[in-house]
């Protein structure tokens, strides 16, 4: 069964960083920052081949305009499966991405949303930029606010892509500022952070016992997930809430000593205190599904990254070559008339 995260946070509190450090993708931090910690994937120490897992999806979209929808997707495949995927294997795997995201219908159409080409809608362009990352057939996918720019009908129904993505099996996590109620409800489970500490981590229904231990409980009328954003924004609700939660987990820590003589792992991924409650090794591996276990595929080869660029470039060339001949043909043709028909006058 695939799992739908949400992580739930105010600006600066640490989301983005937290998806790049699971992620792998740590290119964006600066170069004074320091990383500590261990990361596990079904209880073993990620290696390399884990990046090939992971999808990571950054919140701007970066699409060549001019290609059409398919065409995106499909070099987006052979640029990142292996050399020895056949072409019919290839073509069957971008035409069930394009299936499973509803971008059939739109295969054809060109991405567009920058260089003057209208394209796709803002969501249908959000979505093949998920696609670019499905159609590797990833474990575990990482969203950077997918919603962000989106209208609330448009960010629902990628929610609902996003659910059905993960109802196959796989890991779907993703950052968002303000989730409407329904889009909430969606998650399977949700992560509040607030100055980088993650002080909730549970199903979204347990969250309002949360608040409620917490002497911070919704007020009637007001959804839960805007009181959570609320309680972690407003200063006055959120140092008391941080002190309850950090007492909370040391108390908790202590008693796990005294128990077993050692001190019981805070979970698979540990931001600065790392998640609100303990978890043995079975609820790691129960998170993260069968990732770990799964065969990563082989890396593409640089020859076939070099040729598959190289034969994109000459296809730009080309198209543009033909182009400005049909132009210049034409203003000659133009020229070449007017000056016949200003010397017949």
């Amino acid at each position: 069964m695939g799992e739908l995260v949400g992580v739930l946070g105010p600006s600066g509190c640490g989301k983005t960083t937290m998806l790049s450090i699971l992620a792998g993708s740590v290119s964006s931090l600066s170069a004074s920052s320091k990383v500590r910690g261990h990361i596990t994937l079904d209880g073993e120490k990620r290696r390399s081949w884990a990046s090939r897992l992971v999808a990571y999806v950054p919140q701007f979209d970066f699409l060549l305009p001019t290609l059409t929808v398919a065409e995106t997707l499909r070099y987006s495949a052979q640029l990142r499966l292996p050399a020895t995927t056949p072409a019919k294997d290839l073509n069957a795997r971008v035409a069930s991405t394009l299936e499973e995201l509803g971008l059939s219908h739109v295969a054809s159409s060109q991405v567009g949303g920058s260089s003057g080409v209208r394209g796709v809608s803002g969501g249908e362009r959000r979505r093949v930029t998920i696609g670019m990352e499905l159609v590797i057939d990833p474990s575990i996918v990482v969203l950077d606010e997918p919603t962000s720019g989106l209208d609330s009908h448009t960010a629902l129904n990628l929610m609902v892509t996003l659910k059905s993505v993960a109802s196959a099996g796989r890991i779907v996590m993703l950052s968002f500022h303000q989730p409407s109620p329904a889009m909430f409800d969606l998650l399977d489970r949700v992560f509040l952070m607030a100055r980088g500490h993650v002080l909730f981590s549970g199903a979204p229904a347990s969250a309002a016992g949360f608040f409620e231990a917490a002497g911070c409980a919704a007020p009637a009328g007001t959804a839960l997930a805007e009181h959570m954003l609320t309680a972690v924004s407003d200063p006055s609700l959120r140092d008391p809430l941080l002190v309850h939660v950090l007492a909370t987990r040391r108390s908790k820590d202590q008693a796990a000593r005294q128990m077993n003589g050692f001190a019981v792992s805070a979970g698979a991924v540990d931001l600065e205190g790392g998640r609100g409650e303990s978890s043995s090794p079975e609820c790691n591996s129960a998170t993260t599904g069968s990732s770990a276990s799964r065969r990563p595929p082989a890396r593409t080869p640089f020859s076939r990254e070099l040729a598959v660029l190289f034969w994109r470039t000459l296809t730009e060339i080309v198209s543009v070559i033909v182009f400005c001949f049909l132009f210049f043909s034409l203003f000659f043709s133009f020229q070449k008339n007017s000056f016949c028909s200003r010397k017949k006058k």
